[in-house]
């Protein structure tokens, strides 16, 4: 019977071609057997514990949030090496999702293994799909409020900027309507140009 990778190794490898990520998994699979010890001291050091029960990550970031820890030259998902160190190999066609709702948790009780199904019903039960953009409080820059007297104010982008803490670029995508598109104003209440 062939060896079946887990989802674990098939995220940890990067290269093209599936002799390579074969390779990259198996090299990283035996670095994680090899230095567990090492990984989990070294993975305390990127995390402070929350009041909430969380352990927030305090080490890199992609782009969702998402904590993001190194083994050797390999970059994983920090809640993935979390949930492995507590519960083991992530077997294959499962993902690990948060209960906490908090991308920067790495708490193992907070995780758990489900499907991109499950991941997906999960964050429909909890009302987090289909946000207008701005919308969702903990990520927001600015309140509705304040894009209203954006949208309405005659002042310059950059004294605005200013005034709510944000660039002056987050205030022109508010009033080119790319940014709290669901926030209206009348037409009268507009600034004229």
């Amino acid at each position: 019977m062939p060896h079946r990778h887990s989802a674990m190794e098939q995220e940890m490898s990067s290269g093209p071609a599936p002799r390579r990520a074969i390779k990259q998994a198996a090299t990283l699979n035996a670095l994680f057997d090899e230095r567990r010890g090492s990984i989990e001291r070294r993975f305390q050091a990127f995390y402070r514990e929350a009041e909430n029960g969380c352990w927030i990550w305090t080490g890199g970031f992609d782009r969702g949030r998402y904590g993001q820890f190194y083994i050797s030259q390999f970059k994983i998902a920090a809640h993935r090496v979390t949930y492995a160190l507590k519960h083991g190999p992530i077997a294959e066609g499962f993902i690990v999702c948060h209960r906490c709702d908090d991308p920067t948790c790495v708490n193992p009780e907070h995780l758990f293994l489900g499907t991109d199904l499950d991941n997906n019903a999960d964050r429909s039960a909890k009302r987090r799909t289909h946000q207008p953009f701005g919308a969702v409080e903990s990520y927001r820059k600015l309140s509705a409020e304040q894009a209203k007297i954006i949208l309405t104010d005659k002042r310059s982008a950059r004294a605005l900027a200013q005034e709510f803490g944000v660039s002056p670029n987050t205030v022109a995508k508010v009033r080119r309507g790319e940014t709290w598109k669901h926030v209206s104003v009348s037409v009268a209440d507009r600034p004229c140009a």
